[in-house]
C-alpha cells in the first residue's frame, strides 16, 4: 500500500476486500505472515441435513392436522414406519420429525428434495406451508425452502399423507422423506496486508477478455488491477511415420 505520496507503508494493516470481473476467479489470498489465522480461501459452503426422530400418527382425513404447531409435543406419537402395515380402513397419518441447520444461513439457497411416503403429502416447517396436496409421481420432488422459515439448530417438519396400503406384508414403501440442501454463499475475498502487502491468486477461465480485480479498503482508495487474458495457443500437431 503507497500513502498519497506515493511511498509505501510497510506498516499498514488494513483489511482489503477484492472483487474481479471478466474471465478469472480468485481461487487464492494470502500475505506471507506467519501467524495469520485468516482463510486462504472463501468458497460456498453445502450441507446436506437428514430429517430425524420421524414419528406417525393416525387422524380421520388429511384435513384433521395435528402437529403443525412448532412446539408440539409428540412423545406419545409412535415411531415412523414401525407398523408391518396400514389397515386399508386408514384414511390419513400425520408424520413429524426434527432437522438441524447450521448457525449461519444468510442468503442461502435451502432446497428440500422430497420422496413421497404417501399418495398425497401437505408439508409444513415450523408451523409454515411448503407445499398442499402434492401428488405422488413416483419420483423425487424439489421444494425450495424460505430463509425465513428456519433458524438456527433444531428446526421441526410434519408431513400430512394419505398413506401408501400395503396390498402384501412384502410390499415395499419409501420410508425416507428425502434431504434438505443448505448452500450458503462463499463470503466476500478479503485479506488483511502485512508489511503492508497482500496476495491474490487469479485463475484464467480459458476465455479471452480483460480481467479486472477490484481491491476496496474503508478509508482508502479504489484500486484496480486489468490483465488482459489470451488463451494459450495450441501446440502444433506432430505427425509420426513408421519406416
Amino acid at each position: 500500500m503507497n500513502d498519497k505520496n506515493g511511498l509505501a507503508v510497510p506498516t499498514a494493516d488494513s483489511q482489503v476486500a477484492f472483487t474481479i470481473q471478466g474471465p478469472g476467479k480468485i481461487i487464492g489470498v494470502g500475505n506471507g505472515s506467519e501467524t495469520s489465522l485468516e482463510p486462504e480461501q472463501y468458497l460456498e459452503t453445502v450441507s446436506m441435513i437428514n430429517i430425524e426422530n420421524l414419528k406417525e400418527k393416525q387422524v380421520q382425513s388429511v384435513e384433521d392436522r395435528p402437529g403443525i404447531a412448532a412446539d408440539l409435543k409428540n412423545a406419545d406419537w409412535e415411531p415412523a414406519f414401525k407398523t408391518p402395515r396400514f389397515p386399508e380402513t386408514a384414511k390419513a397419518v400425520v408424520y413429524r420429525g426434527t432437522f438441524r441447520v447450521p448457525d449461519s444461513i444468510a442468503n442461502a439457497t435451502i432446497t428440500f428434495f422430497y420422496n413421497n411416503i404417501g399418495q398425497t403429502e401437505s408439508i409444513y416447517i415450523n408451523g409454515q406451508s411448503v407445499v398442499q396436496n402434492s401428488i405422488d409421481t413416483k419420483t423425487g420432488k424439489e421444494f425450495s425452502i424460505r430463509q425465513n422459515m428456519l433458524h438456527p439448530g433444531k428446526n421441526n417438519i410434519a408431513i400430512f399423507a394419505v398413506p401408501f396400503i400395503k396390498k402384501y406384508s412384502w410390499d415395499y414403501n419409501n420410508t425416507n422423506p428425502g434431504t434438505i440442501q443448505v448452500i450458503v454463499p462463499a463470503a466476500q475475498w478479503k485479506r488483511k496486508l502485512f508489511n503492508g502487502l497482500a496476495e491474490v491468486i487469479i485463475q484464467s477461465t480459458g476465455q479471452p477478455g480483460q480481467i479486472v480485480l477490484t481491491a476496496t479498503s474503508p478509508g482508502l482508495k479504489k484500486n484496480e488491477l486489468k490483465i488482459d487474458a489470451i488463451p494459450a495457443a495450441m501446440p502444433a500437431a506432430v505427425a509420426s511415420v513408421d519406416k
